[in-house]
This record gives C-alpha cells, sequence and structure tokens, in this order.
C-alpha cells in the first residue's frame, strides 16, 4: 500500500514537472546574469539620469552627452558661416540682424558645452568623484 502511495506521488511530481517544462517552451531557458540595459535616446534619458546607481550607468549616459555635444559641431559651423555672411553687411539695417546671429552661435557653442560639462560630470560620479552619499534608493531628487 505504501509502495503504491510513493509510486502515485512519484508520477504526480513527475507530471507537474513535465508541465512546467512544457509551459517554460522548449528554449525559453532564462538567462542567468547581467542583462544589457535599453540603450539611452532622447526619449528615455531622463529615466536614465534618475536610476543611475552605478558606474556602467553614469558612463552610459556621459557616452550618451558626448555624442549630444558631437552632434552640436554641424550646428555650431552652420550658424558661424551665418554670422559671418552677416557681418559682411552694412548699415544700421544690418544691426539686428548680426545680433541675432551672434546669438544663435553662442547658443549652440553654449549648448555643445553643457552637454561636454554633463558628461565629465557623470564620468567624475563614475570615477568615485565626490558627489551625493550614495544610498539604496541613490541621489535624491528635489521633487521627493
Amino acid at each position: 500500500m505504501a509502495r503504491r502511495g510513493a509510486a502515485a506521488l512519484g508520477a504526480a511530481l513527475a507530471a507537474v514537472a513535465l508541465a512546467a517544462v512544457i509551459a517554460l517552451g522548449a528554449g525559453a531557458t532564462p538567462k542567468l546574469g547581467p542583462t544589457k540595459p535599453a540603450p539611452i535616446t532622447d526619449a528615455n534619458v531622463a529615466e536614465h539620469v534618475l536610476s543611475a546607481r552605478t558606474k556602467a550607468d553614469n558612463e552610459a549616459l556621459a557616452a550618451y552627452y558626448k555624442a549630444k555635444a558631437a552632434a552640436e559641431e554641424p550646428r555650431v559651423e552652420h550658424y558661424d558661416q551665418l554670422f559671418h555672411a552677416y557681418m559682411k553687411l552694412e548699415g544700421r539695417w544690418a544691426e539686428p540682424l548680426q545680433r541675432h546671429a551672434r546669438d544663435l552661435l553662442k547658443a549652440a557653442r553654449m549648448a555643445k558645452k553643457h552637454y561636454e560639462l554633463l558628461a565629465q560630470a557623470h564620468l567624475n560620479q563614475a570615477w568615485g568623484e565626490p558627489g551625493p552619499l550614495p544610498t539604496r534608493a541613490g541621489p535624491k531628487r528635489r521633487d521627493e
């Protein structure tokens, strides 16, 4: 009697194990180890900034900002050419145009510089430079 109960229990456990394997799928074994995070884009950069905890997180943000700074270079060159073209104009009527062209050039240069500064700040965080005290939840946000 005890053997029948043990055999029935063993068969039931085997059936449950088989059902679990079938439910998971033949090749759907979970991967162990670190997963690659989603690439940083303009659409998700704010989420990455708020969730950055590790050296790799900060290095990824630094790379994103370096790429943004590099992407500003054609814009800087465009506004530099535009500014020089306006500076060749003469007369009082050209002065406001020259000022606006100068402002556009300055803004493009500043955008590039600010992206470079953000990249350096994230590299400093990655390399362990002094920053906010590390906590489990990461740096405090102002809205908390």
